[in-house]
Formats: C-alpha cells, structure tokens, sequence
C-alpha cells in the first residue's frame, strides 16, 4: 500500500481518482490546488503525487517546479486534459520539469493504478524517476 496524494481541483475528479485508488489498496488524500498540495505534501510527504496540471491560483506545472526543487525525489504522476481544448501538450512540459509518468484525461484508472504502483517503493516499483 502506497499513501498518494492527489492534486485535482475537480471535486468528481478527484473523488473518482481517490476511490479508483483506495479500492487498489492505497491511502489517499486530496488536496484541492497547489499551494495546498504543497503544504500537504511538506507536512506529511507522500509515496506518489497525482497532479492535475491546470488548475485555479497556483498550477501544476508550478506546483510540480516547487516539488522537484523543494523534494526531487518526489514521485509525481501529471495528468491533464488540457490537450483536447488545444491548449497545446502540458504533459510534454511536465516531462520535461521532471513528471515521472503522465496521464490524459480521461484515463482509464487501471492505468493510474499501474503508475502508482511502479513508481511506489513499498509496491516494489522503482521507487525513483526514470
């Protein structure tokens, strides 16, 4: 079991994600933006960070910048729908800040639930960027 925080400003959203997650057996909290996933994520680091990359007040490619400089050994997963507006590729930029995984929206959750597990240590993942 891996604790993941997920980042998702989208209240259904996130509940999907967070019910996807728990019945895979993980601890899982939300926060609503990035200036309170940070503050979540200092007070009590997790195994692996959802993020949604657009959202109100501070974004997650900010948001994902503050982690890699504050905890580069955070393990993130981007996600983002951003892509079918034609607001570009957010997931390639997140990528390139430092994402370890990415995710369209919509995802299928058994592909949320592989990352995860890949990337927690505890699941026997990596543990780690690739």
């Amino acid at each position: 079991m891996a604790t993941v925080l997920v980042i998702e400003d989208d209240r259904e959203y996130a509940a999907t994600i967070r019910r996807g997650l728990e019945e895979a057996g993980h601890s899982v909290r939300v926060a609503a933006d990035g200036e309170e996933g940070l503050r979540f994520y200092i007070a009590r680091p997790a195994d692996v960070v959802v993020l949604d990359l657009l959202m109100p007040r501070k974004g997650g490619l900010e948001t994902l910048r503050d982690l890699r400089r504050g905890f580069p050994g955070a393990r993130v997963v981007a996600i983002s729908g951003a892509w079918q507006r034609g607001g570009g590729d957010p997931l390639h930029v997140a990528r390139l800040v430092g994402a370890d995984r990415t995710l369209a929206k919509p995802f299928d959750m058994k592909d949320l639930v592989a990352a995860v597990a890949d990337l927690a240590p505890a699941m026997g993942g990596s543990g780690g960027r690739r």
